[in-house]
């Protein structure tokens, strides 16, 4: 029984992820699914979506299974990296705030959206503001959200 997690994971970066700023903008980051993660991020093009990558660069989900009667129970974590500002051009007012913002409204997406995919829900969700390096190694540093989403699929 095959799992359906490519399909799953281009779903969760078709998602319209919208806040409203602190400059009182309306902002909907560029979502980039997993075969489309640059290898560099220009400043002016955040804030970015990158689904399925790490704070290490790598491209990576996971899945676990459990067999249940005759079906097959998947368990799915992928990992989403939204770059929000770059720490080189921030002016310390609005990085937190928009953070927290982005934060509510990926959490708000996924909720309307707990049936993400054909017989699969999303059963959970961490948002957690970070700074993060990425390209890792660079010397690019982002204020960043990384959101953990799990998300069970019966086969």
């Amino acid at each position: 029984m095959a799992s359906n997690l490519r399909a799953i994971t281009d779903a969760i970066t078709n998602l319209t992820v919208s806040y409203t700023n602190e400059a009182g903008d309306s902002v909907t980051p560029t979502a980039k699914d997993i075969n489309q993660i640059p290898t560099s991020v220009p400043p002016a093009d955040v804030p970015m979506r990158l689904t399925g990558v790490t704070t290490e660069g790598g491209n990576t989900d996971d899945m676990a299974f459990n067999a249940v009667d005759t079906n097959v129970e998947y368990t799915h974590t992928v990992t989403e990296l939204a770059l929000i500002e770059n720490v080189g051009l921030s002016r310390l007012s609005d990085e937190l705030p928009d953070q927290q913002r982005y934060s509510d409204a990926i959490l708000g997406e996924l909720v309307d959206n707990r049936g993400i995919y054909t017989n699969s829900d999303i059963t959970a969700a961490t948002a957690t503001r970070t700074v993060s390096n990425f390209p890792p190694g660079s010397d690019e540093w982002w204020y960043a959200v990384i959101t953990v989403i799990t998300v069970r699929e019966l086969a």
